[in-house]
């Protein structure tokens, strides 16, 4: 069991929920704890809307390393007592952080497959014929890369409609006249 400390009376000012751990901001010390309990979560967020003056039993943990040196220095709430209690106004004080990115704009798009196709052709570039190593056509391989990428629908299977001219997708058309050493391009 946790050697548990007992805080001075605070109020709860802020609860954020965050792939599944409660942050509790308070106005006293420790200003800030954490929890991994749904529970906890909640009866901080009661507090928090009720403005209650609380007192919190809490652990404390610095062993955990800091990649920046030294060790961080963490609070962990496990449970509260009422010492003053207000009034509520009906909500659950918590706020929830979305961890989704917003859709990508049609633009946005692009400049990513345009930088995709822009590296993948830069590490081609060593293995094209040397009148083919120059700028422009790195550029151009670039653009076709690009093209290929921001244009290919999503889709339903896993696997990519195969190039024209070519047999199964991802392969080259055999040829028997080729060095089977020589990359087809």
């Amino acid at each position: 069991m946790a050697d548990l400390k007992t805080s001075e009376p605070l109020h709860v000012t802020e609860v954020t929920e965050s792939n599944g751990w409660y942050e509790i901001k308070t106005d006293g010390h420790p200003n800030k704890l954490k929890t991994n309990r749904e529970e906890g979560g909640q009866l901080a967020g009661n507090f928090k809307l009720k403005n209650a003056l609380i007192a919190i039993q809490y652990s404390e943990r610095n062993d955990k390393p800091n990649p920046y040196g030294g060790f961080y220095h963490d609070f962990y709430w496990y449970s509260a007592t009422v010492v003053e209690s207000p009034s509520q106004n009906g909500d659950d004080g918590i706020t929830r952080v979305k961890s989704t990115a917003p859709a990508k704009t049609p633009e946005e798009a692009w400049r990513i497959a345009l930088s995709v196709g822009s590296d993948r052709a830069v590490a081609l570039a060593p293995h094209l014929p040397q009148p083919q190593q120059d700028f422009p056509f790195i550029w151009a391989l670039s653009y076709e890369f690009a093209k290929r990428i921001f244009l290919t629908p999503v889709s339903e299977r896993d696997t990519l409609e195969p190039l024209p001219g070519s047999g199964a997708a991802g392969t080259f058309p055999a040829d028997p006249g080729d060095d089977p050493d020589d990359i087809p391009f």
